[in-house]
């Protein structure tokens, strides 16, 4: 498959450019150009990662690769790796209080790749002098984690059809393929948890999604809720 020839030059580029960012001298006008190329070499490896694993979520074979996960650490790394992009749009980052004890079990690469498609989906309706906000909690059940944005926000007849494979919303069509939320909503179903929205036009939106406390380090969950399709709830 092509998306797997895709990987190994743009990984070659990724390791120069942190290389680069190691040895050439430090001053705001290289560190931002640095970041940028960092940021989008990332972006276009996240996009290929969403075409496979959509297609190994859809077949069943996926599974997940369970782990120790701090909220607080995942949250900040998240919004760390988008202020290089946020901060030209005058877009502000931010993160909500949250305890520093606060682990629980998932899939650490999954789970960062379903945040990041949420904080990455808010820049794109976010316009300038607006925030971004991530946060979660917990109770006996499961983890709640949430990016909230001020951005442009979500008619009510389209709050669930984006979460279907290949839709997107009009003003974004050139932008990606369409799989990111449904990439998201298919992993998160895989650690026994669920996604929505909530919106309002004009005043911004709230993705939130669980993961269940169920889940422990010698479980092999295997891929039953993606086989149903991203469209279905």
């Amino acid at each position: 498959m092509i998306t797997h020839d895709m990987r190994a030059p743009l990984a070659t580029i990724q390791g120069y450019v942190e290389m680069l960012m190691r040895k050439v001298p430090s001053s705001p006008g290289i560190d931002k150009y640095f970041k940028s190329m960092l940021y989008s070499s990332r972006r276009l490896r996240g996009m290929i990662d969403d075409i496979l694993n959509t297609t190994k979520l859809q077949r069943g074979t996926m599974t997940l690769a369970l782990d120790k996960v701090n909220a607080s650490d995942l949250i900040t790394r998240v919004k760390e790796n988008h202020e290089p992009v946020a901060t030209p749009k005058n877009i502000k980052m931010g993160t909500a209080p949250m305890a520093q004890n606060f682990e629980f079990f998932a899939d650490p690469t999954l789970l960062e790749r379903v945040i990041t498609n949420l904080v990455g989906n808010s820049l794109k309706f976010t316009p300038s002098g607006g925030s971004i906000t991530l946060g979660a909690e917990q109770d006996a059940e499961k983890v709640s984690i949430w990016v909230q944005d001020t951005g442009v926000g979500i008619p009510a007849d389209k709050r669930d059809m984006i979460f279907e494979k290949y839709s997107q919303m009009e003003e974004h069509k050139t932008q990606g393929f369409g799989l990111g939320l449904a990439m998201c909503k298919m992993t998160v179903e895989l650690h026994g948890g669920k996604i929505w929205v909530e919106s309002e036009v004009g005043k911004g939106s709230k993705f939130i999604f669980t993961v269940s406390k169920k889940l422990t380090p010698d479980e092999t969950k295997p891929a039953e809720a993606g086989a149903k399709g991203a469209g279905q709830a």
